[in-house]
């Protein structure tokens, strides 16, 4: 970009012109992350809040100021994807948590590592939810969750069997 004044100007504030400038400069950019804010100074370094998440695009430059091991989100799939199931589950327990924590809810760490298995006990990620629990084997598990009737209708109909194999109904 190149400044052009004319000679007769009196006072120049270059405060606004260095905004301008600022305002289209990117000095990084990592596809899938739109803002980058900078969260409270820590005691042990910087922190940095994005609109987005792309872990293998921050990771894969290899000049990154990334600390890898520092990296956290809220996005499940994302953490499964990028460091594995053990650490998608580490995600699922400390977000639960957090949000009895806002409600004041004290909860045993038992009971939220007991969601989080199940939640990931196939390798991925499953819901918490009456979808996730379809998937489920048995119809005595489904039925406790949501839609009782719907799950006892089910396994009526098609026969399923409890876990120790036996039917529903003799």
């Amino acid at each position: 970009m190149l400044l052009q004044i004319p000679s007769g100007t009196a006072k120049i504030l270059m405060l606004e012109v260095v905004e301008k400038v600022c305002r289209g400069v990117v000095l990084r950019e990592v596809p899938g992350i739109s803002k980058c804010y900078p969260a409270q100074k820590m005691t042990d370094g910087e922190y940095f809040i994005t609109d987005g998440v792309n872990i293998p695009g921050i990771v894969r430059d290899e000049k990154s100021i990334v600390e890898i091991n520092n990296i956290y989100t809220n996005d499940i799939a994302a953490v499964l994807r990028f460091y594995g199931v053990e650490a998608a589950r580490a995600v699922i327990i400390k977000e639960i948590s957090s949000v009895f924590q806002m409600y004041g809810i004290a909860v045993d760490a038992r009971h939220l590592t007991l969601v989080a298995d199940y939640m990931t006990h196939e390798g991925g990620f499953n819901s918490h939810s009456r979808t996730g629990m379809e998937s489920n084997t048995s119809p005595l598990l489904q039925m406790s969750f949501e839609r009782t009737c719907y799950f006892l209708t089910q396994a009526v109909i098609h026969g399923y069997r409890d876990l120790y194999g036996h039917p529903l109904l003799d």
